[in-house]
């Protein structure tokens, strides 16, 4: 399982999509 498949599980595909881009 990757770290976005662990994140999914946590948070709302949006939140998933902030945190990337705050990453990138």
């Amino acid at each position: 399982m990757n770290r976005r498949d662990m994140l999914a599980g946590i948070l709302t595909d949006q939140d998933v999509e902030t945190l990337c881009h705050l990453v990138n």
